[in-house]
């Protein structure tokens, strides 16, 4: 149920993002990705790709780049988005004692409001030969909440939200379901031997691996009758008692 759909996938030009398209792409999947900026990571993302694979430059702290950006999308992989992947994020550390407008509002931006949108528009086709589906990228910690990473962690319980609302609204036209991923990269300023020593502290004795999260979307896109609801794909961290993030080391 993977060949030649069309995949949009929001900030796919790294970490999980990328991992899943590669995974998708194997399977058949026409892929067309974000990024924002860095034009050389995008291209090192698009040799790991398929040759139809496609890099569509936006910036996601800007609304009105919503609707452009599926225009585009579509134009690019030729049709209607089958499958969005809702993973673009910004993670800047803020507490209830540190955030400021200036820390939470691009981070609620690209966090909330643009996938939100983004949905509006790939959705907007009232017609479709088969059911398409969404999945909202969210995190671990919003079963699990600890006060790091305040407004990071705020979109990703109104992400949570936003996937059973829109489940109910889309039906039966489209599914929406979340993927939460646990400790699976490391945090862009954490020392990597404590990313190593860190990840795999889990019940399960094995932190999530990105490409248990590319299987997990898979086995989602071949699963017709699922549909609002959150797998949590975090080696049991949801369960564990944590005063702080896995990747803060003071």
């Amino acid at each position: 149920m993977i060949e030649n759909k069309r995949v949009l996938i929001t900030g796919g030009n790294r970490r999980i993002g990328l991992e899943v398209g590669v995974m998708l792409g194997k399977a058949g999947a026409k892929v067309a990705f974000t990024y924002r900026g860095d034009k050389s990571r995008a291209e090192d993302a698009l040799s790991r790709l398929p040759a139809n694979a496609v890099a569509i430059p936006t910036d996601l702290l800007k609304s009105d780049n919503a609707e452009l950006l599926v225009l585009d999308a579509e134009k690019a992989l030729g049709g209607p988005i089958d499958i969005l992947i809702n993973n673009a994020a910004t993670f800047e550390d803020d507490t209830l004692g540190s955030v400021t407008p200036e820390t939470m509002t691009p981070q609620i931006q690209v966090g909330l409001i643009t996938p939100i949108l983004i949905t509006r528009y790939v959705t907007r086709h009232t017609h479709r030969d088969q059911m398409g589906l969404i999945i909202n990228m969210l995190d671990y910690k919003i079963i699990n909440p600890f006060p790091d990473y305040l407004s990071y962690s705020l979109a990703k319980f109104a992400m949570e939200g936003f996937t059973r609302l829109s489940a109910r609204y889309l039906a039966p036209r489209w599914r929406v379901c979340g993927v939460a991923p646990g400790y699976t990269f490391k945090a862009p300023d954490e020392d990597p031997q404590h990313f190593a020593e860190t990840r795999d502290k889990v019940p399960l004795g094995r932190g999530p691996r990105p490409e248990d999260i590319g299987e997990a979307i898979m086995f989602l896109a071949n699963a017709p009758t699922i549909t609002g609801q959150t797998l949590y794909l975090d080696s049991g961290a949801h369960m564990m008692a944590q005063e702080r993030d896995f990747s803060i080391t003071n």
